[in-house]
């Protein structure tokens, strides 16, 4: 792991009742993760299918963003398939990819945000 880089405890964003600030204060702490980590998980997700080691911390890696995706998930009251779309949709904004591409495009992190908590708020609603 990069010196200096914690990654985000999602104890500190749990307590937030309202799904929406949860949501930004997750997607805050990640971003943040990402931001000081993306030559490092650039080269994983490069290297992954080749170096079987790489492949079991890509896998601890997606393991803890299921978690963190489950958490974001209750709140948002929407049932059936509005649930699997808020659900997917969460999981994108959680994507390093789809947070490097945001970055790459010349967003910050609270643009970067921004964007992801529109989205997931239009497809809860």
């Amino acid at each position: 792991m990069v010196v200096g880089a914690v990654v985000p405890d999602p104890e500190t964003w749990a307590p937030i009742a309202d799904p929406a600030d949860r949501l930004a204060a997750a997607l805050d702490a990640v971003y943040r993760w990402y931001e000081q980590v993306e030559p490092m998980f650039t080269a994983l997700l490069r290297d992954g299918d080749a170096v079987p080691t790489v492949a079991e911390l890509q896998a601890g890696r997606l393991a803890y963003l299921a978690e963190i995706e489950d958490g974001l998930a209750s709140g948002w009251g929407a049932p059936g398939n509005g649930a699997k779309r808020l659900r997917a949709t969460i999981g994108l904004a959680l994507d390093f990819l789809a947070w490097r591409t945001l970055h790459e495009r010349g967003l910050g992190r609270k643009e970067a945000i921004a964007v992801m908590t529109s989205a997931i708020r239009a497809t809860a609603g």
